[in-house]
């Protein structure tokens, strides 16, 4: 059961027909695929479906609250993650913005707020990012929250 689950040759054929010089969507399958990356991703896969099996049956008739929590979980990551791309040259896939945040927040959000620094360097750690966004004498493109509130404007025409 757990080899038909992703099974590896089917990650493999996805990562060819997704790698292009500016995405790094065939690198991740790519990696996904070897057998110790993917044993993990299959049970953590199954872990979450057992533990949301669980928690619809312990919440009972009330599951519809574990409904909305999911949903509005997945608005946030959703809005969140949109930011700081919203707005960037659809020529450069790789580009992202950095959006300000009090440094307290930023420590909450793992720095994922110097997405630009992330994008440039994706192996960095979390709590390396904010160095190498001094080092480089980065900038902030806007700040997180009024980027959030600015993708509720809607659609944007192509340039």
């Amino acid at each position: 059961m757990g080899q038909q689950f992703a099974p590896e040759r089917t990650i493999r054929a996805l990562g060819r027909l997704v790698d292009a010089p500016d995405s790094v969507g065939g690198l991740v399958l790519a990696r996904v695929a070897q057998p110790a990356v993917l044993g993990k991703l299959r049970a953590d896969a199954a872990a979450i479906v057992v533990i949301h099996i669980a928690a619809f049956l312990a919440y009972g008739a009330h599951g519809w609250m574990l409904l909305a929590a999911i949903g509005g979980r997945a608005l946030v990551i959703s809005l969140s993650d949109n930011a700081y791309h919203y707005g960037t040259d659809l020529e450069s896939p790789r580009a992202a913005m950095n959006l300000r945040l009090p440094h307290v927040l930023e420590r909450c959000f793992l720095s994922f707020n110097l997405h630009d620094v992330h994008h440039r360097h994706p192996g960095l750690r979390w709590y390396e990012l904010r160095s190498r966004f001094d080092i480089e004498g980065g900038h902030y493109h806007l700040g997180w929250f009024s980027d959030v509130a600015r993708q509720l404007r809607g659609p944007i025409e192509l340039r």
